[in-house]
């Protein structure tokens, strides 16, 4: 993939029945668009929502290459550890959603084998797309065992104070992405140049605030949402 091919990652946690229009927009964004990642209660839920899925299933057929499941890895911290994360990686490959948004992920050298070996479970589970968002740059060994790696989550004042270090350069950007929130339009503009130079070819630049930010989760249909910790 080229340096200047930009594509988009773009977090949907907002339902279709509050906001069909954010959804509608995703067939015609300026940018290809990689990915979206599907939230339906902090996770695949407990019982499907038919009106989620149906507007899942139109984006992909308007083009939108993969639609991604979510998944909370909690730091490593989930009560359940490797056996729940693939519970949820399980409900949403039987609802036809075979990528996963594996969110808060750890980013030291010593993650680099429990995260492994955590991914390496999820594809066994029948994820066959794997993007891991940790939020921060992490140690150079995480960026080998997903297939895309968020290295940075943030507002756009925060983005443009990022220094890369020049070992970056040296890995695939169509792997690494980067998530950039409540930015205008001439800022998200900018916030695109800035990626293409930060060697990340995927890019997230929502134009106005999701729900809770893009560290809130949606919860069913309501809207509402649940703060991070």
């Amino acid at each position: 993939m080229a340096l200047d091919t930009m594509t988009a990652g773009i977090p949907m946690y907002v339902h279709p029945g509050i906001d069909g229009r954010s959804w509608a927009a995703l067939a015609t964004a300026d940018q290809p668009v990689r990915y979206i990642v599907l939230n339906q209660d902090s996770g695949p839920g407990d019982v499907e929502d038919g009106v989620l899925y149906d507007a899942a299933r139109a984006v992909k057929a308007n083009g939108v290459t993969r639609v991604c499941g979510y998944v909370d890895y909690a730091y490593g911290h989930r009560a359940g550890g490797d056996y729940t994360i693939n519970q949820d990686a399980a409900k949403w490959v039987s609802r036809g959603i075979d990528c996963v948004f594996l969110d808060r992920i750890p980013s030291t050298a010593a993650d680099v084998q429990p995260v492994s070996a955590s991914v390496l479970g999820l594809r066994k589970a029948g994820m066959k797309y794997v993007v891991l968002n940790y939020g921060v740059l992490p140690s150079p060994g995480h960026l080998d065992i997903g297939d895309v790696a968020v290295v940075f989550e943030g507002d756009m004042a925060t983005y443009r104070t990022l220094s890369v270090p020049a070992w970056v350069l040296e890995h695939e950007p169509e792997r690494m992405a980067h998530l950039v929130y409540e930015a205008s339009q001439e800022e998200a503009k900018e916030a695109i140049g800035l990626a293409r130079q930060r060697a990340a070819t995927t890019s997230s630049v929502p134009t106005r605030p999701l729900p809770a930010r893009t560290r809130g989760r949606v919860c069913r249909s309501t809207g509402a949402t649940r703060r991070r910790p």
